[in-house]
């Protein structure tokens, strides 16, 4: 049993454990759980990829520690914060931030009231284990057992767990079973759940069950008798039930329709509070249900119930999920980001503070930032079945245009190198899934030009960059064919061949800033093109073990390019590598990000380096000492 270890806290936030080379990190990594303490003075949140648990103190969300915990975190019934790491439990005191015991091989589970215990289930059991040493009370077999799924709750006492029955067929949790925790029998399995199950919760006495769903129903359940005690509809989205100790049932209510959150008082049929929030979310309720935690991509809720109208509510802004572009100002002070399911948010470079973008937010979903050759930030986004293009500070677009019914990639996330702006900001070219591609060719006040280019026919994942004067087009369609064309011409000018077979996988390509030479990736190397006509200038191998780098950027004066790579396993840290484009030497590596490297910019001046991850993580680098 380890003993008091103690984490000195940081004032500067940016600059915690940052990896070497790198000068500050933005954002605090996507959010993968989240846990208040019982006296409602502290929020725990885990990262998903990070292995890092931040402590903010509430009600100001200030930080105030973070530990590495690799599982999450959860609150014992005496406020000591137990956080999973390596596969153990370490236990912290917060006030004092020391480490006061850790014990091993214990799994993540819930507390029994008096907080001796931890009561954990799988697939098949369900296992009760001493907090105080770690061992293995009691194990009791599941009859019958079920592929268990997050959201598994036990009852107040410990006696009941319900859990979630998943349909392999439909692909979705639409039924729940209830067993006895010390026979392990299964008790009823209720199947008349009209929506996938989001979450539940036992009321104080065990009698009831409520369930909500991830399209606006909530169900309570006297699940004993198997009858349904109330069915209310909260609009569409997201249904966290809670019953705090007092008896009352509410309910948040997260509206990706309407971007809002409801916090309901079942019984009374009464709103309690309403506010504006990005996204579908995740929700916590604290134990005695006057807290509420929603986290978005991007940002952080915390809504504390007051007294009629004295409701407050704080918003924290860092806690990003993966960030699908960056682009910086033409003065190098503004570092714009773009993450999966969220909107814009701005950085100050020399601050390291961020904030929206001062216009209304960029309406529509999956925005992607981009520098153009005005220096201003440009902004796509679809919106509806329109794409438009934004230029930050702007209220209004300047360009937009219907997508065509064609099979335009209509995935949950767009994907960076599936599209391209131009640097004038004048024309956007998108691939189709049938393996062509489209270009968009606009003045202002002019209705935009569409033309196809017809592809090979095959799943369209296509890498696409514009030369600097948007009158080429680079092209890798997922037959792993390279070509290059003449956008006016509406030609094809020259192949771009690779040197290896290739696998499967997402391509990478970049035009160089000074239009002569062209970057394409795929599996295990990357190929620079002569521009002009396709000519292969030199290749550059990836080495064994670290064969995917499709994220590609050269710098501003086009003599260097930085490759980003993507998880594979057995890596723990994704090289970044940095190239001489003359001779395809491997000048620097850097690593920091724990997973997929998703983009990459530069300053204007070219001396740093800014890269964001599938992490959530956005990291500053000097590039100074490697560039002449």
């Amino acid at each position: 049993m380890k003993q008091n270890q103690k984490l000195a806290p940081t004032t500067d936030l940016t600059t915690w454990a940052l990896p070497e080379g790198a000068l500050a990190r933005l954002g605090r990594g996507d959010i993968g759980g989240m846990a208040l303490s019982p006296d409602e003075k502290y929020l725990a949140v885990s990262t998903r990829w990070t292995g890092v648990c931040w402590l903010y103190e509430l009600p100001t969300l200030a930080p105030i520690a973070f530990w590495k915990a690799s599982g999450g975190g959860t609150f014992s019934p005496n406020g000591r914060l137990w956080l999973r790491n390596a596969g153990n439990w370490e236990i912290w005191d917060v006030q004092q931030r020391v480490c006061i015991a850790s014990i091993e091989n214990v799994p993540r589970g819930t507390f029994s009231p008096d907080g001796q215990r931890i009561v954990t289930d799988d697939d098949t059991k369900i296992s009760v284990w001493c907090v105080q040493n770690g061992k293995l009370l009691r194990e009791t077999k599941l009859h019958p057992t079920n592929l268990i799924r997050p959201g598994s709750v036990f009852s107040p006492d410990l006696g009941l767990l319900a859990r979630k029955d998943y349909d392999i067929e439909r692909l979705r949790d639409t039924s729940f079973s209830v067993y006895d925790v010390e026979t392990g029998n299964r008790l009823v399995c209720i199947t008349e759940v009209p929506q996938t199950i989001m979450h539940f919760n036992f009321s104080p006495c065990g009698k009831f069950l409520a369930v909500g769903g991830t399209k606006g129903t909530l169900q309570v359940w006297e699940w004993e008798s198997e009858r349904l005690h109330l069915t209310t509809e909260y609009g569409n989205g997201h249904i966290y039930p809670y019953y705090p100790p007092t008896g009352e049932l509410l309910v948040a209510a997260l509206s990706w329709s309407r971007r809002t959150v409801e916090v309901w008082h079942v019984e009374t049929n009464e709103q309690i509070d309403t506010f504006a929030c990005r996204g579908k979310g995740h929700a916590v309720f604290s134990e005695s249900g006057a807290l509420l935690v929603v986290e978005n991509p991007g940002e952080l809720y915390v809504w504390r119930k007051g007294d009629a109208e004295a409701h407050t509510l704080s918003t924290l802004h860092g806690h990003l999920s993966t960030v699908d572009s960056l682009a910086f100002s033409s003065d190098g002070m503004t570092l714009a980001s773009a993450i999966w399911g969220g909107n814009v948010l701005l950085w100050n470079v020399s601050s390291r503070r961020s904030q929206r973008p001062k216009a209304a937010e960029i309406p529509g979903r999956n925005q992607i930032v981009h520098p153009s050759a005005t220096g201003k930030i440009l902004v796509t986004a679809r919106d509806g079945e329109n794409v438009k293009i934004w230029e930050l500070g702007k209220s209004e677009p300047i360009a937009q245009f219907a997508e065509p019914d064609i099979g335009l990639h209509k995935s949950r996330y767009r994907r960076l190198r599936d599209e391209a702006l131009s640097p004038s900001g004048q024309q956007f070219a998108m691939g189709d899934s049938e393996g062509n591609f489209h270009v968009w060719d606009w003045a202002p006040h002019q209705t935009p030009k569409h033309t196809l280019f017809k592809g090979p026919g095959k799943d369209g994942a296509y890498a696409l960059a514009f030369s600097p004067d948007g009158k080429r087009l680079a092209s890798i369609a997922h037959d792993w064919t390279g070509r290059l064309w003449d956008v006016d011409a509406e030609t094809e000018v020259a192949k771009l061949p690779f040197t290896l077979p290739s696998k499967p996988g997402v391509l990478g390509m970049a035009f160089s800033p000074r239009g002569d030479v062209i970057a394409g990736a795929q599996w295990g190397e990357i190929v620079l093109w002569d521009a002009t006509d396709g000519k292969t200038l030199r290749t550059l191998p990836q080495r064994d073990g670290n064969q995917k780098q499709p994220t590609l950027c050269f710098s501003p004066c086009g003599r260097y390019l930085v490759s980003g790579s993507w998880w594979q396993e057995g890596l723990k840290q994704m090289p970044i590598r940095l190239w001489d484009v003359a001779s395809g030497a491997n000048i620097a590596t850097f690593y920091g990000h724990t997973t997929d490297v998703q983009c990459i910019a530069f300053s204007p001046d070219g001396t740093l380096m800014a890269t964001g991850g599938h992490d959530g993580i956005i990291l500053l680098w000097d590039l100074s000492p490697y560039i002449q």
